[in-house]
């Protein structure tokens, strides 16, 4: 009975340790491309203890990168919509503003107030409108005498005319006819030579129409006057008895260069309405 345990022992080892070589050749005998087979149940793959980083947790460095990247993405788009907007707003650097008052704004503005017409292509090349001014400059004469002596030593004159004036050549150019009376100081004298009679300054008429010639949308004025002096009227108290009443006494033609500072102001004024429209 002993004798039939031992054997059956000793088979039971031998057919475990024949098992136990077989699967070990079957192992290494198995195809590269074959499955291996599942790990046993309470068994932990040594592979498997490998930690393996989500792709979230990328390196610092390629964090630092993309967000370098976004960043600059960004920043330049902001940039360029920036800098578009600057553009807009600024223009081209080398884009001069245009001027407020230009020979076109002038023109127009002196249309609000006189009759123009085209002509050559060209907004009021030619243009009528009333006279009403006060020219202030200098008066001159080439004649000679008491009067000629009293306008030439006069340092500043200013006469009051009403007329008509045409432009031409979108007022470059313009022609005036008027007729003006000199605004002398009431305590200035004029003397004529040989003559101890002193005749005030306002005995000084001009009863002739007087012509200018405009220049520059009649911003100076050169105009030719015929000037007389004038014995006083009859129960006046400066009067030469040499001489009737209201006799001419002396004469000349005498030329003033002057400023319009009354059609100026109108030109501005003007050009500021027309500009407002």
């Amino acid at each position: 009975m002993n004798g039939q345990l031992q054997r059956l022992a000793a088979i039971s080892v031998l057919g475990a340790a024949g098992c136990s070589l077989a699967y070990a050749e079957t192992a290494d005998t198995q195809p590269a491309g074959a499955e291996s087979p599942a790990p046993k149940a309470g068994v932990v793959d040594a592979a498997s203890l490998t930690e393996t980083k989500p792709t979230s947790d990328a390196s610092p460095k390629g964090r630092d990168e993309t967000s370098q990247a976004d960043g600059g993405s960004s920043a330049g788009g902001k940039g360029n919509l920036d800098g578009g907007e600057d553009g807009g707003d600024g223009g081209s650097p080398d884009a001069a503003p245009a001027p407020w008052v230009t020979p076109a704004a002038l023109i127009t503005g002196r249309c609000i107030t006189a009759l123009c017409f085209n002509a050559n292509h060209q907004v009021g090349w030619l243009g009528i409108e009333p006279l009403v001014e006060l020219p202030i400059g200098e008066e001159f004469t080439l004649n000679s005498g008491g009067l000629a002596s009293y306008i030439n030593n006069t340092d500043l004159k200013i006469s009051f005319s009403a007329g008509l004036r045409v432009w031409i050549l979108q007022d470059w150019l313009s022609f005036s006819v008027y007729i003006s009376q000199p605004v002398t100081p009431k305590d200035s004298k004029v003397r004529l030579m040989g003559s101890t009679y002193e005749y005030p300054a306002a005995y000084v008429r001009r009863p002739y129409p007087g012509f200018a010639l405009g220049l520059f949308f009649d911003t100076l004025w050169i105009g030719l006057d015929r000037d007389e002096l004038r014995n006083g009227s009859d129960g006046s108290q400066n009067i030469n008895p040499q001489y009737p009443p209201n006799a001419l006494v002396a004469g000349v033609w005498s030329w003033t260069i002057a400023i319009q500072p009354f059609t100026t102001f109108r030109t501005g004024l003007g050009t500021a309405l027309s500009n407002k429209k």
